[in-house]
């Protein structure tokens, strides 16, 4: 049994527009905030594919998402996963579709993703 949850994430949830407001997007950011940063670990999926997502501008990513992946990488609270499925993925249901077969490797305790 792990002493750590681990779990993986969908770029969405990072996307302040995949939420009714910025100001929501922050407030569900902060609480996945304290969850990550104290209890939990983070699948890097593919090799670290997911976390240099957000190195980039081609999406609106909150700045507090930015700030937690950071403070993931930091804190060396993100695990590289080696890629499971064939290709690289290019949207967030292939996101979630990674997660979930990377299960298949090494158990996650969940995938978090947002309701869009």
């Amino acid at each position: 049994m792990a002493l750590l949850a681990e779990y993986a994430l969908t770029p969405d949830v990072f996307d302040e527009t995949c939420y009714g407001s910025v100001e929501l997007c922050g407030v569900h950011l902060q609480g996945l905030k304290e969850i990550l940063l104290h209890e939990a670990l983070v699948r890097d999926l593919r090799d670290g594919e997911w976390g240099r997502l957000f190195l980039g501008d081609h999406r609106p990513w909150h700045r507090r998402g930015k700030e937690l992946v950071k403070k993931l990488a930091s804190q060396r609270r993100l695990l590289p996963s080696a890629p499971a499925t064939a290709a690289s993925p290019t949207n967030d249901v292939e996101w979630c579709a990674e997660a979930l077969a990377s299960n298949g490797a090494r158990a996650l305790t969940g995938v978090i993703v947002s309701d869009t």
